[in-house]
This record gives C-alpha cells, structure tokens and sequence, in this order.
C-alpha cells in the first residue's frame, strides 16, 4: 500500500516527467550536435577536394621545375610533379588516371571501396567535364572529385 502511494503521489509523477524530458532534451541535443559535425564535416571535405584541384590547375598552367619548360600536354609530367609534391590527409586519396587508366596514386594502396570498383574509375578517366559524387560499401563512404586537365 504504501509503494502505490508513492508512485502515485505528485512528487513521483514531477520525477518522471524530469526524467522524460531530460532523456529527450539528450537525445534532441545528440542528433543536432551530430549534424552539425557531419555538415562541417562535409563542407571540410568538399574544400580539401577543391584545394587539390586549385593545386594540379596551377601546376598544369605552370613550368616543369626539371625543364624550366611549360609542361604544355605532357600531363604524366604534371602528375608526376602534383604526386611528388602532395601529401594526402588521412582517408585522402590522389589518384591520376590518363588515357583511361590509374597512372598512378598516392597512397599506393587504394581503399576497398575504389579497389574493387575499377568501371567507377574506368568511366571517371573518360569525363570531359568536372564530376563529384560519392560511392559506399558496407565500411566506408568515398567523396570523390574527377577534375580533367
């Protein structure tokens, strides 16, 4: 009897709702602080993809540092240059691809997800214009950036 009275007393019922509206206001605070990462997340990727493209543009525009020359069409040139000078990020993957195949990559190991997925590569050495997109397995999500010279 006196269990019953203290569950339906009012301070049980005002220590419910403090306990419901705290486990809410937690979980509506973890879901929003974790889109915020993600967007900032993104928006930090997208400007590391861009950068990398700003970089290869101005190299390709730029002289041959062996020559002196401007590398004009050798584009193995550039990318051997790019590729010599760049350090990927963590997670970071610089992959040339010329006349229809990976001429080279830095890292030399490629994740899973590009690795066995050569048609994605194959069609992104054929684009005539700049394509972004993202492709997934079961682990891990790829953000790419196929930017032509």
């Amino acid at each position: 009897m006196r269990w019953r009275k203290f569950f339906l007393g009012a301070r049980a019922r005002i220590l419910v709702w403090l306990v419901v509206l705290i486990a809410l206001s937690t979980v509506v605070a973890i879901f929003t602080i974790r889109q915020i990462l993600f967007a900032q997340l993104l928006d930090r990727v997208q400007r590391s993809l861009e950068q990398e493209v700003e970089e290869i543009q101005k190299l390709a525009n730029g002289r041959n540092p062996a020559t002196g020359k401007p590398f004009g069409n050798d584009v193995a040139a550039i990318f051997d240059v790019f590729l010599s000078r760049s350090v990927p990020d963590d997670d970071e993957f610089l992959i040339t691809l010329l006349n229809g195949d990976v001429y080279q990559t830095s890292p030399i190991a490629l994740p899973d997800a590009l690795s066995s997925n050569i048609s994605l590569l194959r069609s992104l050495a054929q684009t005539e214009s700049p394509i972004q997109g993202q492709t997934s397995t079961e682990r891990e999500t790829i953000i790419y950036l196929a930017q032509p010279i």
